[in-house]
């Protein structure tokens, strides 16, 4: 690499002096090159609002004004805040309308638990019930109920013996007298009746224990183990229903908490937001409105005034040092023709037409203030001023004459 000594001259030619990049320098002899730049600062502080919540309108109302110079936690600008404490209220109210609702949720749901355990409660009373009824069916009612109906059927088959044995007796006693008359006539006629109607309710009562046990006895524990089965899946789905309205109700308390705990976050951020409405100096300095990005050649920095328009994310506006300005250009690598500007030089800087400074240039690096669209050719080049002159500002366009040797 070959070492150049350059000697720099700058003219001021206003901010509004239309400028040409380093791929447009003008040659000026075989030994020097012309480079159109702007003063920067080198020392700076930007200010950048960051909102949590707040997305919409930032207008200014009052704004310091550009180049004053400021104290550090002095108010450079205040934003409009009506639209914000509008939102604040109605955030407010819906927090408010929100623990109300919570509340009577609540309420609610502990009504329900209550009603969802008496409904459990006379569940486990009605399978028990059941179980009990079926049980008792098994242990005691059917074998009882068998053993009367074997009683009764003995019962009568005893009194149809006995009156057999009766009219046979009646039957042997009349027979014996040559001579019977007629009221022992009707005797013997009512005992066989008797016996008949006996034998003839006999086998209507033996059909209907047959009924019975074929047919009411195995419904009636049909429907026993039925109620039983009915009671028992009763039982378990008002377990599984409390269950599940008991989860219902947490997430729908769960959901309710989301919501409190999301407009309470919407409330504390819109609150710090409104904090950030009044915008304070990080130091002490030069204000300067818009990024120090914006003062760079090819950028053009923001003026802004009463009821203009801000933004969020970007540098709202610059503190620097006064006493540290330099000058910008870019340089096209091609045109140094081999030489190398990566040491420093001595320059000279013409402010006004009877005024030089001098001052030291060397490249910046490849990203530098956030450059990282530039051709692969193209070099950022920074002047530093070894004096301070009085009147200079960022964004003032410089003539820099490097003289290579």
């Amino acid at each position: 690499m070959n070492k150049a000594t350059a000697l720099i001259s700058a003219l001021f030619i206003g901010a509004s002096t239309s400028f040409v990049n380093a791929q447009e320098a003008e040659s000026v002899t075989p030994e020097t090159k012309m480079f159109l730049g702007k003063v920067v600062p080198l020392d700076a502080e930007q200010v950048i609002l960051e909102m949590a919540e707040w997305n919409g309108p930032l207008r200014f109302v009052e704004v310091a004004a550009h180049g004053s110079l400021v104290a550090k936690g002095q108010v450079l600008a205040r934003l409009e805040t009506r639209d914000l404490e509008k939102q604040l209220a109605e955030i407010e109210q819906s927090l408010e309308s929100a623990w109300t609702r919570n509340d009577m949720a609540q309420a609610r749901a502990e009504l329900a638990e209550i009603a969802a355990e008496q409904h459990l409660h006379d569940a486990e009373l009605a399978f028990e019930d059941a179980r009990q009824a079926q049980q008792h069916w098994i242990d005691f009612e059917y074998p009882q109920n068998v053993a009367n109906a074997a009683m009764s059927a003995t019962r009568i088959q005893y009194g149809i013996d006995d009156s057999a044995d009766e009219l046979a007796q009646l039957e042997a006693m009349y027979t014996e007298d040559e001579l019977t008359d007629a009221t022992e006539e009707i005797v013997l006629m009512r005992s066989r009746r008797n016996l008949a109607q006996q034998k003839l309710g006999a086998k209507i009562a033996a059909a209907m224990r047959k009924f019975t046990a074929d047919v009411s006895w195995p419904r009636i524990e049909r429907d026993r183990r039925l109620a039983f089965e009915r009671a028992e899946i009763a039982l378990d789905n008002a377990r599984r229903s409390r269950q599940v309205d008991r989860l219902e109700r947490e997430l729908q308390a769960l959901e309710r908490e989301n919501s409190v705990q999301k407009l309470t976050r919407q409330l504390e951020s819109l609150k710090g937001d409104l904090e950030k409405f009044v915008i304070t100096a990080p130091r002490a300095g030069m204000l300067l409105h818009g990024g120090a990005r914006q003062y760079h050649p090819g950028a053009n920095a923001p003026r802004f005034e009463q009821y203009a328009d801000g933004y969020v994310r970007r540098a709202l506006f610059t503190v620097a040092n006064p006493q540290n300005f330099g000058v910008l250009f870019h340089v096209d690598e091609e045109a140094l023709g081999g030489l190398d500007l990566t040491q420093a030089a001595t320059a000279s800087l013409v402010a006004f037409p009877d005024l030089s400074v001098k001052g030291n240039v060397t490249l910046a690096p490849a990203d530098y203030a956030g450059y990282n669209n530039m051709a692969s050719h193209t070099l950022i080049a920074i002047m530093t001023l070894e004096t301070t002159i009085q009147g200079l500002m960022p964004g003032m366009g410089v003539n820099v004459l490097c003289i290579l040797k």
